[in-house]
């Protein structure tokens, strides 16, 4: 802020109760520095930039530890409650499932004619293939899902008497 519009928005001339700094490291010691301004009578307090660099590195280490362990128990707690849904889901659909992969076998002998015969086989490019798909409709849902979890009222969502 400068002087003029400090006054313009005070009513009042600054009063400067600090000083900026900016000396050359290799002609004195920090502490020797710190020390002759200490012993002046006006000086309070005197911050060096290099110690306060330090206590925020330090600061930053420490909470890249925590922000690591959030993200750890962020993740186990996905992981579990997706795995949680998906056995939910298949032990309630273990009859729909099976159904479906006995049929798929029916379906594949029984559309064999005398000319075209079903090779039943797998190869690693249909493995790819069906992953890639899945991962394709699994990302369209995800989508869809994130529009309308972003339309939901959490308060509203915690107040239901269910």
């Amino acid at each position: 802020m400068s002087p003029a519009y400090y006054k313009d928005v005070f009513g009042k001339n600054p009063e400067y109760n600090s000083q900026f700094l900016n000396f050359d490291n290799d002609k004195m010691n920090n502490k020797d520095i710190s020390n002759k301004l200490m012993d002046l009578d006006n000086v309070i307090n005197v911050s060096l930039m290099s110690d306060i660099k330090k206590s925020s590195e330090e600061s930053n280490a420490n909470l890249n530890m925590v922000i690591l362990v959030v993200i750890i128990a962020s993740g186990s707690l996905a992981f579990v409650v997706l795995y949680n849904l998906n056995n939910v889901n298949v032990s309630e659909r273990i009859r729909e499932l099976s159904t479906i992969k006995v049929l798929h076998a029916f379906i594949l002998y029984t559309s064999e004619t005398d000319t075209m015969m079903m090779y039943p086989g797998i190869f690693i490019n249909s493995y790819l293939l069906s992953g890639i798909i899945t991962m394709f409709f699994s990302i369209i849902v995800m989508v869809m899902i994130h529009i309308k979890l972003k339309k939901v009222d959490m308060i509203d969502a915690l107040k239901s008497n269910e």
